[in-house]
């Protein structure tokens, strides 16, 4: 399991906490996009990149000019959805992968995403029926990588300057109605 962060301006001053908790789950790793470059535990790499350089690489995968205002940071959550293809070829050794955020302070994750569980399932969230913005796990091929491009309108939503929560409500809402319009059911 590869957990992948994007964050963008000065470290926040809870970064030690959240490292605690990534140290004690060795057995997964952190790939971290950002501009800062801090001391890390051994199963977390900070992975330098700037805004231009994530807006190049989301502009890669849809195929259009994505440019993220600094003053609207937030909007990066749209592109979680993305990261598998955005940042494929650090996944690439991973069968699964997530997307995260550093406020988050995490227990024993394979306590819960265990081998069965994982095996059992290509989306894990830690919502009931909702992808969460702050873990949700992703089987990584091809097909799940392209997963937001179920959501109507993909294109707009992305270019919108504003956060409008394509990695939560959005995709969330096309995978239903994906669900709905197949003999495929999800478990409850």
């Amino acid at each position: 399991i590869a957990i992948v962060v994007t964050f963008f301006g000065a470290p926040p001053i809870w970064l030690p906490a959240f490292f605690r908790s990534c140290q004690t789950n060795p057995d997964v790793r952190w790939l971290i996009y950002a501009d800062f470059d801090v001391p890390t535990p051994p199963n977390v790499t900070i992975k330098r990149m700037d805004l231009r350089e994530f807006n190049a690489r989301a502009s890669a995968v849809v195929g259009t000019t994505i440019t993220i205002d600094p003053a609207l940071v937030r909007k990066i959550c749209d592109f979680k959805p993305l990261y598998g293809l955005m940042f494929a070829d650090d996944l690439r050794d991973f069968e699964f992968w997530a997307y995260s955020d550093l406020d988050v302070i995490w227990g024993n994750i394979r306590q819960f995403a265990t081998d069965e569980l994982l095996n059992g399932h290509i989306i894990v969230s830690p919502r009931q029926r909702k992808l969460g913005g702050h873990g949700t796990f992703w089987r990584n091929t091809e097909a799940n990588n392209r997963m937001f491009e179920l959501v109507p309108d993909v294109l707009a939503h992305l270019t919108n300057p504003h956060y409008v929560r394509v990695d939560e409500n959005l995709l969330t809402r096309a995978l239903r109605e994906l669900i709905a319009s197949t003999s495929f059911k999800a478990r409850p």
